[in-house]
C-alpha cells in the first residue's frame, strides 16, 4: 500500500512537471532563496539539489541533511493556482481511497491521512509515509512536498511540518 502511495506521488510529480510551462528561471531563483534562508534558520543543516527525472519541467528537488536525518523537499510549479489546487485535491483523494481500501483488512490502523493544515501556505495536510509523517501544501501555484528521506525507520511526527513552515516563510 505505501509503495503504491510513493508510486502515485512519483507519477503525480512527473505528470505535473511535464504539463507545466512556466519560466524555470523563477523556480531556480526560488530554490536558491529557500536554500539560503533555511540554512540561516536551521544551522547545522546542509542541502544539495537533486536532478529531477529527465524531461521534467518546473520541478525542484532538494535533499536536506543533518547529522542523523535527511529531508526531501520537492516543489512543483503549475500553470495556475487552480491547477495546483486540483492536483492537491486529487492527491488527497487518492490517499483517502487507499486508506479506505485497507481499513479493516489489517489488524493495525491503516490511517494514511493525518492532520489538515488549512493555515500552512494556502492549505495542506500531513500523511503517513513509511511510518513517518510527510507534509504537502499549496502556495499560490506551487505544490510543496516535505518528507523524511532517511532513515526510513524514523517516526518523526513533527519535523516535516516544521520544515514545511520554514519553506512557507520563504514563499511569502
Amino acid at each position: 500500500m505505501k509503495i503504491r502511495t510513493i508510486g502515485f506521488l512519483a507519477t503525480l510529480l512527473l505528470s505535473v512537471s511535464v504539463q507545466a510551462q512556466v519560466d524555470s528561471e523563477r523556480l531556480a531563483r526560488l530554490s536558491n532563496d529557500i536554500g539560503d534562508k533555511i540554512e540561516k534558520k536551521l544551522p547545522g543543516w546542509a542541502h544539495r539539489s537533486i536532478q529531477p527525472i529527465d524531461g521534467s519541467k518546473n520541478v525542484v528537488i532538494q535533499q536536506w541533511d543533518s547529522a542523523n536525518i535527511g529531508i526531501k523537499l520537492v516543489i512543483t510549479e503549475y500553470d495556475d493556482q487552480a491547477d495546483a489546487g486540483r492536483a492537491l485535491k486529487e492527491f488527497r483523494s487518492q490517499l483517502k481511497i487507499e486508506e479506505d481500501a485497507t481499513t479493516g483488512k489489517t489488524s493495525r490502523n491503516s490511517r494514511l491521512l493525518r492532520d489538515d493544515l488549512p493555515d500552512l501556505g494556502d492549505g495542506g495536510f500531513t500523511w503517513d509515509i513509511r511510518g513517518s509523517e510527510a507534509t504537502v501544501f499549496r502556495k499560490q501555484k506551487l505544490l510543496v512536498f516535505v518528507s523524511i528521506a532517511w532513515p526510513q525507520s524514523d517516526h518523526d511526527e513533527k519535523l516535516s511540518k516544521e520544515f514545511a513552515e520554514r519553506v512557507v516563510e520563504v514563499l511569502r
